[in-house]
């Protein structure tokens, strides 16, 4: 009341930050006064106790934290100069024996526990001393990823409270899991697409590989046995596209110079196919060794079609 009388600006509401009221049995209790003025001057101050339930109700959004956008563990609460809470945690009201727990499990001292549960409030009882409210307290404003009081990272804002007459902090956390989870998904969703991606590339890759490369390792196994004097070897032609022209020219060829040779050049014919294969084995299509003019025309088709 001496505080508030003694005010330059007459019209300023004072705030008393809470302490233990001994008329309530030692419940924190925080006051309100305003002087009442009389033509200028002073003629008694008008006291309101103010409900530690009221600011939960304020700090919290009523208590609908999924509703005010905090999810499933986001919360805001109000710390003091002696780091003690003036507002209670969310777990406090949503499920007090996991909160006990926490606290005990936190190393919070027996007293403590035994004041929050007689006095059904953890304000002025729970400490918290944390990186967010030591800044706050300092007059530092900031958002980052700390340790949570319940020992757990957590993303946090914070901001000192400009309230005439207290010294308070407000803090605003979610649990980083929480928070970092949609980017979590997003990164697994990411990874498995790829992946999918991935095999589907390397599946498609090795059909085309083995579609193109497969008639062209049939021609050329099939002119080196003829080469080794298989002159009954049929390269299969399996498509009619530029991969089978090729094996199409080649097999003509062939079976054309065994089907006309001249009785004075069939020595020599079957000598010059041979080398005819050897060099179409070893993809020099464009040699022309054959003496017969049927066979040298083969063997310029050949190699215009494995052009194509």
């Amino acid at each position: 009341v001496a505080r508030c009388v003694a005010v330059a600006d007459r019209s300023a509401v004072c705030l008393e930050d809470f302490a233990p009221y001994a008329p309530s049995r030692g419940a924190p209790i925080a006051f309100m006064a305003a002087p009442v003025i009389d033509q200028g001057i002073v003629v008694g101050v008008l006291i309101a106790q103010l409900s530690n339930e009221e600011i939960d109700n304020v700090v919290t959004g009523g208590r609908r934290w999924r509703q005010e956008g905090f999810g499933a563990t986001g919360e805001a609460y109000l710390v003091g100069p002696d780091y003690l809470v003036r507002s209670g945690p969310r777990a406090f009201y949503e499920n007090r024996y996991d909160y006990f727990a926490e606290l005990k499990a936190g190393g919070a001292a027996p007293g403590e526990i035994g004041a929050i549960q007689r006095y059904e409030t953890p304000v002025l009882h729970q400490r918290v001393d944390t990186r967010a409210t030591r800044a706050a307290l300092a007059g530092i404003e900031g958002t980052g990823e700390i340790v949570g009081y319940r020992d757990i990272p957590t993303l946090a804002s914070w901001v000192p409270l400009a309230i005439p007459g207290l010294k308070w902090a407000l803090v605003a956390k979610i649990d980083a899991a929480e928070a970092f989870a949609p980017i979590y998904q997003l990164r697994r969703d990411l990874l498995i697409v790829g992946g999918l991606a991935l095999l589907v590339v390397a599946v498609t890759a090795a059909w085309l590989s083995r579609a193109l490369l497969g008639p062209l390792r049939e021609l050329t196994a099939g002119v080196k046995r003829f080469a080794a004097g298989d002159y009954e070897a049929a390269v299969p032609v399996r498509t009619r596209d530029e991969v089978g022209q090729p094996a199409i020219g080649v097999t003509s060829c062939l079976r054309a110079g065994l089907q006309h040779p001249t009785s004075s050049q069939a020595g020599g014919t079957s000598g010059d196919l041979a080398k005819h294969a050897a060099a179409a084995a070893s993809f020099d299509l464009a040699a022309s060794v054959s003496p017969r003019r049927d066979v040298e025309s083969c063997s310029m088709r050949t190699s215009f079609e494995a052009g194509f």
